[in-house]
Parts: structure tokens; C-alpha cells; sequence
């Protein structure tokens, strides 16, 4: 099928050029790169070029919004996607005119439509505006409230997407298109409601409203699809990874990623802590600049930004979201391009997911060993970037700051409340500022024993505008995304480690639960991965991943 094809690929990301390779592999006519944008196109046929020196393929680079009505057309934006499906409006898409042009014999789809669409215009955001005007019962001013009516229309994730399904069905028609794959999501890795991740927004918990609008938005896509699938005069497959899926490269250049942006991390310090009964200490301090950027090892996630060892490690632990590589997700889309059902959730939703494997298994630990190398030539050490949420990363560092001072699993489980809480401050204030200066740098406060606080110049938890320091807030933002050193904290993480010990125990007694985790990679008496070891503890409290 694919060989002397026009095949035409939507998104090329890095998945996208997975499948390019494992296409060209296959010898078709020509290959059509459409990207969101001019720099995108130029930049992924250049990619494809430097790593194919010898093809007969011809590559044409291509870029626009399929999603939206062309720029070009007559019909508004608002027509396109909430008027009536005529002719006229279906022929005024970008995506119409797209197939139009280079009338491919299949298309293969990998822009992520549900991040694109459940992100893009954030219906919560929108709402929450509605609402505050319906609250105060003040209408704002005309245009105000006619900019105010648009994005909510806007916000909308199901009409851009059926209109999209339209369109693809009288398109494929129309022009002859022989096979459409879509490369799909979960929403969440496999994961359910149990998910302790953000998608790179580190302002909110794993299972935000946000997060599931955007799980919420690739279900209506995959059923759609799905249904589309069910229609007599095309052929529709589609593929889903349920695990974290590639990387890029490592480096010890992180940055703050936003909106396809990087910035360098400054590192920032505090070095007398700050009293939370005097004043906002949110809205009067400011932070020490070191005058230094932050190097620490990481690895390239993509469009959620960077990840830490730490990150890395729990991210993908046994139990947790797991890794498959993009080069197997290429494969798998040029196989459903060739006619294979194998791994096609239209032919079997259940059976077709692709999950974990050996592998990506095997690859991940080349990875984790090549970052902990770089990691040992640091100043910094790589616990954790932040890009998988505040709690997240405060866990990584709560643990590493424990692995520090107590060295072991069973140390921690047999120690002293009170001496733990004492060394982890030494150990910030007076053995480790550079430690210090790290966590605050990543925006994430420190709260000590009698409700001293050490801040950076900014932080995620709490998010603006400020409310009221009171106890009780004070406690809900320690435990969503400060670090914290008090005796509570002390005891809890205690308890989670003696839990730790009991599965141990379990294991050696019980040939099944040595089966439920790869247990040999533990050891109670001497170090401990924070990675491995919070992987286990979200398993252990919230639950391994299902699919």
C-alpha cells in the first residue's frame, strides 16, 4: 500500500517523524510534511533529509491549521465550526483545500488534536469569566461582553472536532483517499483518575479540570474516529500509545518551556527565613539572584518541557505511566498504513493499545544510566524540573532531602521524628545551600518547623491572586507544592517507608508479590533511588495503572 503512495502526514512533531522514518522506509512517491507553521515545515524536512541521504521518496514540506476554516474564506470562523454542514462550508476548510492540493492516497494524522483542542481555548478559564460577570450581576460593556460571548464559543471542544470528522469523511470520498491513521491519546498514559501528573502545567494537581477536558476532548476525537471507522467508502484506523512516549536529547541546558519558548532557569536564594506572622511575605519579598543559571541534567520531554532524573525515573517507574519508545509508534502506524489491524483501536479498542514494553524498558535504563552520568559532573543535582507538577515535585525532593540525611529505607523507618526534622534543616540552611538555592529556584517554597518559610522570587503554590495567609491555607498549600521539613511531614513520609518495608517483607514470604513489582531493584539498607521509591508509593496508595 505505501509503496509508490502519496502519503500526506499531518503534525510532525516527534512522533510524526517516527513514522516518516518507518514510511520512507517503505519506498512511496512522495511524502507531504504539513506543520502548524513555516519554521515547523522547513525544520522537518530538513530532519528528514540529513537522516535519508539516499531515497527515491520525493518530500514536500506543507503548514497550516487544519482545524479551522481556511484563512482565506468568505465564512467566519464562528460559521464554520457552529453553522449548518453545506457544500460551501465544508469546501471553505483548511483541511478540504489541503487534501484538495496534494490529493494523497493516505493520510497519516499525528497532531495532537485533543491538547490542541482541549488546551488551546480553555473552556474552565472562559467559564470562570461567565460566571464572575453572572456573580457580580454587572454586564461589562458592549464589546467587552461580545469578545467575552466569542471566546466562550470558541472554548468549545466537541464542534471544531465533529466539523473536522466531517469534513475528512467527504473529503476522503471526494478525492479517492484510500486510508486515513490517526495516532490518538488517552489522555493521561494509560493512567486513571489515580494520575499524580500534570501535562507540563505546573500551577494545578495531576487530575486538574483541565487535564480531563483534554482526556474529555480525545474521547469525543477517538469516538468519532471510531464511528467514521464504521462508515461504508473508507477506510479509518487509528492507534493509541497509552505510556509516556519518547524523548529527545539529554542535556544540562534546562529551561522554562511556554508556548514553544525557552527561557534559562536564574538560580535564586533565601538565605534568613521569612516570618508568616509578620505581613504578606508573598507580596514583600524578593529573592536573592545568585547571578547564575541553573545546569542540572535533564532530558527533553517535548512539548511538556523538561524532565529531571527524578522526574524521569518516577515518571516511568513500574506501576507508574511507563515508556514506550516512538520509534515502536512508528512502526505500529506504518504497519495500520499497510492494512494491519494489529494494533488498531477502531478493529479492537482494548487489545490494539500500545503499552509499556521491554524495549522502551531496556532504553529507559540506558537513559536513567546516561543521565546519572551527567548528573555526577553537576553542581546541581537532577531530582526533579518541576513540568510534573508542584506535588510531584516536592515528593522528589522531600525524598531526596531524607535520602541525604538518613541514607537509607530503614534508617528512615526506625529514626527519630524529631532528629529527622533537625537534620533535613541543618542540612538546607548550613550543610547543602546550594540544595537550597535549587528547590527555590524551581518556585517552590520551603516551610520549616514554627511556620518559617523560605521563598524564591516567585512560586507556583499559591497561584495569584493571593489569598489570606491563614493556618488553615498555609496547610493546603504545604501539602499541594512546598517543600516541607516540619515534624507532620517527617512522620508521614516515616509511615509511607514503613509501609515500604512491610511489602518487603511480604515479598520475601509471597512468590505472587514479588510478582507485582520488580522488588530486586530495592534494597532497605543501603541507598535508595527517590525515583523508584515514589513510583512505589503512588502504586502502593493510589493504585497501579490499569490498561
Amino acid at each position: 500500500m505505501i509503496k509508490d503512495s502519496a502519503i500526506l502526514v499531518l503534525g510532525a512533531g516527534q512522533i510524526g517523524r517516527a513514522a516518516c522514518v518507518e514510511i520512507i522506509k517503505h519506498e512511496p512517491r512522495t511524502l507531504i510534511l504539513h506543520t502548524l507553521t513555516k519554521e515547523e515545515a522547513v525544520d522537518s524536512l530538513s530532519w528528514i533529509e540529513s537522516n535519508f541521504f539516499k531515497m527515491g521518496t520525493k518530500v514536500v514540506p506543507s503548514y497550516g491549521d487544519v482545524l479551522i476554516v481556511d484563512p482565506k474564506s468568505k465564512i467566519s470562523e464562528l460559521d464554520y465550526r457552529f453553522g449548518a454542514f453545506t457544500p460551501e462550508v465544508c469546501k471553505a476548510s483548511a483541511l478540504w483545500k489541503l487534501i484538495k492540493k496534494f490529493k494523497p492516497d493516505m493520510i497519516v494524522d499525528g497532531i495532537n488534536t485533543a491538547t490542541v483542542v482541549g488546551y488551546g481555548h480553555d473552556p474552565f478559564t472562559t467559564s470562570r469569566r461567565i460566571k464572575k460577570v453572572l456573580d457580580s450581576g454587572e454586564l461589562p460593556d458592549k464589546n467587552s461582553v461580545m469578545e467575552l460571548l466569542k471566546e466562550s464559543l470558541l472554548a468549545e471542544a466537541i464542534p471544531p472536532l465533529v466539523r473536522f470528522t466531517q469534513v475528512l469523511h467527504q473529503a476522503m470520498l471526494e478525492f479517492r483517499v484510500k486510508r486515513y491513521v490517526k495516532i490518538s491519546t488517552s489522555g493521561l498514559g494509560g493512567m486513571g483518575f489515580n494520575i499524580p501528573y500534570t501535562h507540563g502545567d505546573v500551577g494545578e494537581p495531576g487530575c486538574s479540570p483541565r487535564l480531563l477536558g483534554k482526556v474529555a476532548a480525545s474521547g469525543i476525537l477517538n469516538q468519532l474516529i471510531w464511528t467514521l471507522s464504521h462508515t461504508p467508502g473508507v477506510d479509518i484506523k487509528m492507534v493509541i500509545p497509552t505510556a509516556l512516549v519518547g524523548w529527545e536529547d539529554i542535556t544540562a541546558d534546562i529551561t522554562l518551556r511556554k508556548n514553544g519558548k525557552d527561557t534559562p532557569i536564574p538560580l535564586v536564594d533565601c538565605e534568613k527565613p521569612l516570618n508568616l506572622a509578620k505581613g504578606n511575605v508573598f507580596q514583600t519579598h524578593k529573592a536573592k539572584d545568585t547571578g547564575q543559571i541553573l545546569k542540572m541534567a535533564a532530558v527533553d520531554s517535548g512539548e511538556n518541557g523538561f524532565y529531571g532524573l527524578g522526574d524521569m525515573t518516577t515518571i516511568t517507574a513500574l506501576g507508574q505511566m511507563g515508556c514506550i519508545t516512538k520509534e515502536e509508534v512508528g512502526f505500529a502506524v506504518a504497519e495500520a498504513l499497510e492494512g494491519s489491524t494489529k494494533y488498531d483501536i477502531c478493529a479492537a479498542l482494548d487489545a490494539g493499545c500500545l503499552g509499556p514494553s521491554f524495549n522502551a524498558a531496556f532504553e529507559r535504563n540506558f537513559i536513567l544510566n546516561k543521565m546519572k552520568e551527567l548528573n555526577s559532573t553537576l553542581e546541581y543535582p537532577s531530582v526533579a524540573a518541576g513540568n510534573l507538577g508542584p506535588k510531584v515535585t516536592k515528593h522528589l525532593w522531600e525524598l531526596e532531602i531524607l535520602r541525604r540525611i538518613a541514607l537509607n529505607l530503614q534508617n528512615i523507618a526506625d529514626a527519630d521524628i524529631k532528629d529527622l526534622t533537625l537534620e533535613a534543616e541543618k542540612l538546607l540552611m548550613k550543610s547543602s545551600p546550594r540544595l537550597r538555592s535549587q528547590i527555590l529556584s524551581l518556585k517552590m517554597p520551603i516551610i520549616m518547623e514554627g511556620g518559617r518559610l523560605l521563598l524564591g522570587n516567585s512560586w507556583h503554590i499559591p497561584p495569584g491572586p493571593l489569598p489570606d495567609i491563614t493556618p488553615e491555607n498555609i496547610e493546603i498549600w504545604a501539602q499541594k507544592g512546598w517543600v516541607d521539613l516540619r515534624e507532620s511531614r517527617m512522620n508521614y513520609w516515616q509511615q509511607e517507608i514503613r509501609h515500604i518495608v512491610e511489602f518487603f517483607r511480604q515479598s520475601r514470604r509471597s512468590p505472587h508479590v514479588k510478582l507485582q513489582r520488580n522488588w530486586r531493584t530495592f534494597a532497605l539498607d543501603t541507598d535508595f533511588d527517590i525515583g523508584e521509591v515514589l513510583g512505589l508509593v503512588y502504586s502502593l496508595s493510589g493504585g497501579d495503572r490499569k490498561l
